[in-house]
């Protein structure tokens, strides 16, 4: 039995290693190689993933400073964002629908502040990570509607607002059963949300906007094809699916030419692809995805800037 033990860690720690920070995105087959098992080790998973947040909070103010200097020179915010995928990854290995039962329990079992099964990966403000958040979202099912509401009746910040739509969203698409109540609901935050104070309040108005829209229409007109070309997504299995150049750079929260936010107009796109398909299709085109340390800057300031809401591409 020791034998066997020492043997079965060796594999798990091979299968393991790739999703793991400093390598923080696995291939397709690396991520389906453990994915495989989630039905045995998605707790742990997701507790692994919950566990990389207090990480992310140690490691924030070194990448900040990062930031701030204009230099990434001591590799502080390249192992932040090493950190904010491997979460990722976990989070995705938590996400199977039939999950909903534990993960619903675990909701009710603390009282919810700011906090949400997406906020952790929304607030890193790229298509490729609010993909990941969306699909954390929809794994928790109806049994949390409430919950994002009440996050949603006492947002102090247009970005507290976006995470809680984006997360309600996901469940209505997820769930028919659940659609028109999650419509009605957001409608009629919407309206309660104009007699209370939002820091970007105008952008918090093209939020519950973007949400409304997006639920109202029928099942076949939700799928926006200038959305999939913008992002560079394709499902077929010769592609790379949502693992694309722009899906690790552009904000969910810009706001399009027609005045919705990009994020809402891809979600139907997100929740209808499996979490393999979040992954490119082999070892060699990870590499065309890597961040530029210019790149790393521009994204901590843009996510964590202390800046009040002035412009759509600085409004956390």
């Amino acid at each position: 039995m020791r034998l066997v033990r020492v043997k079965a860690r060796e594999l798990a720690n091979d299968l393991l290693v790739p999703l793991v920070f400093p390598g923080s995105l696995p291939s397709r087959a690396e991520f389906h190689s453990v994915f495989k098992w989630a039905p045995l080790i998605e707790m742990p998973a997701y507790a692994f993933g919950s566990h990389t947040l207090s990480i992310l909070e140690e490691l924030r103010a070194g990448a900040k400073a990062e930031a701030l200097s204009g230099r990434s020179e001591n590799g502080a915010l390249a192992g932040y964002y090493a950190a904010v995928h491997t979460m990722a990854n976990f989070m995705l290995m938590g996400s199977l629908s039939q999950a909903a039962p534990w993960l619903s329990e675990m909701a009710g079992s603390f009282v919810w502040n700011k906090w949400t099964p997406s906020f952790a990966l929304t607030r890193e403000r790229t298509m490729w990570l609010a993909a990941a958040a969306a699909k954390s979202a929809a794994a928790f099912g109806p049994t949390v509607v409430d919950f994002y509401c009440r996050v949603l009746s006492t947002a102090p910040h247009v970005f507290n607002v976006f995470d809680s739509l984006f997360g309600l969203a996901a469940i209505a698409l997820s769930y028919e059963d659940a659609h028109q109540e999650i419509l009605e609901a957001i409608t009629f935050h919407a309206d309660a949300s104009a007699a209370r104070y939002i820091v970007g309040r105008e952008y918090s108005t093209i939020a519950f906007r973007s949400a409304i829209d997006l639920l109202s229409r029928p099942r076949s007109e939700r799928f926006d094809s200038v959305a999939m070309d913008r992002l560079g997504w394709k499902v077929s299995g010769a592609s790379d699916g949502l693992a694309s150049r722009q899906a690790f750079r552009i904000d969910p929260t810009e706001i399009d030419a027609d005045g919705r936010m990009f994020g809402f107009k891809a979600l139907p796109s997100i929740l209808n692809v499996s979490p393999v398909q979040h992954y490119p299709r082999s070892k060699a085109r990870i590499s065309r995805l890597r961040l530029e340390k210019s790149e790393l800057l521009e994204l901590m300031n843009r996510a964590w800037a202390q800046s009040s809401a002035a412009t759509s591409s600085a409004i956390h």
